[in-house]
Parts: C-alpha cells; structure tokens; sequence
C-alpha cells in the first residue's frame, strides 16, 4: 500500500501558503489572511489611505506578500489589526458609506469607480450617518450643576421658618 500523505503540520511553512477572504459593511473592510503560527514579530501590516499591504514571513527563506490597491479611501487613523496564531485580522473603516464592488481598484489606480452608494434608508436603519459632516455628540448635563441651581430658586421660593 502507497503511504498516507503527511499531515498538513509536518508541511513547511512555505508550502502552507496563506489564503485571504474579505467581507464589507456599509463602514468597514474587513480582510482575514489565514496563516498558521503566525507570531506578531513575523507579520508587517501597511495601511495607507488607498493601499494595504501584508507581509508574513513563512520560514527562513521564505515570505507572504499581499498587495492591494484599495478600491477606494479608507480613514487609517480608524483602521486596526489583530495578529492571531492562525490568521490575521484587518479592520479598514471606509472613508464616506458605500459598497465596494471588488477589494482592488482597477488596474490604472483610479479610485471610486467601483463603489455604489449605500441607500439612505439602509444607512438610516444601521445608524450611520448619512451627513458628510462628523456626528456631533449631544453636550452632557452637568446634573450636579443643575441640582445646585433647583436647590437655589427652592431656598429663595420658600420663606424659611425659625
């Protein structure tokens, strides 16, 4: 009988080449790189406004590489990663609420032809902000404040009794 073949644990790191998946939300990119024993000093995660870039080294003499020429902007400073044992997780927050059709741009770089608008009731029943301007918050009662001042004009309406 022909041997088993090796369990995928006794494969080299460069013949476990990783995988990627992406999904989206109306606000956010997310992109998964599976990769087994991955150790945070191993992986280099670039986010730019309009590219993202991975780097895992396997092994010794060999490297991962992923480079995307985003499809349209992300804001960086809201962007993040999560480096696990078995995958890299990368949250990229869109810049404005649309629906990318494709991770990439297309091949000449330009940004924005293959996103669609987001509907308003869609974005509305998520709670995003259809405004370009920022959600403002609404400004916090000073309770303590306002105690004080009721107490005052109590005081001053009731005659006291000696």
């Amino acid at each position: 009988p022909a041997p088993a073949p090796a369990p995928s644990s006794t494969l080299s790191a460069a013949q476990q080449k990783p995988r990627y998946e992406w999904y989206q939300s109306g606000t956010d990119v997310t992109v998964t790189v599976f990769a087994r024993d991955v150790r945070a000093d191993d992986a280099r995660i670039r986010i730019a406004d309009k590219s993202l870039g991975v780097s895992i080294r396997l092994g010794p003499s060999s490297e991962f590489e992923l480079d995307f020429h985003l499809c349209d902007t992300v804001d960086v400073a809201q962007s993040s990663y999560e480096i696990t044992p078995s995958k890299i997780n990368i949250v990229l927050r869109k810049a404005r609420p649309c629906w990318w059709t494709d991770l990439q741009s297309k091949d000449d770089g330009e940004l924005g032809a293959p996103v669609r608008p987001i509907p308003a009731e869609v974005l509305q029943a998520s709670g995003v902000s259809t405004s370009a301007a920022p959600a403002t918050r609404r400004p916090q009662k000073n309770w303590d404040k306002i105690a004080s001042e009721e107490e005052k004009k109590s005081t001053k309406a009731s005659p006291k009794l000696v």
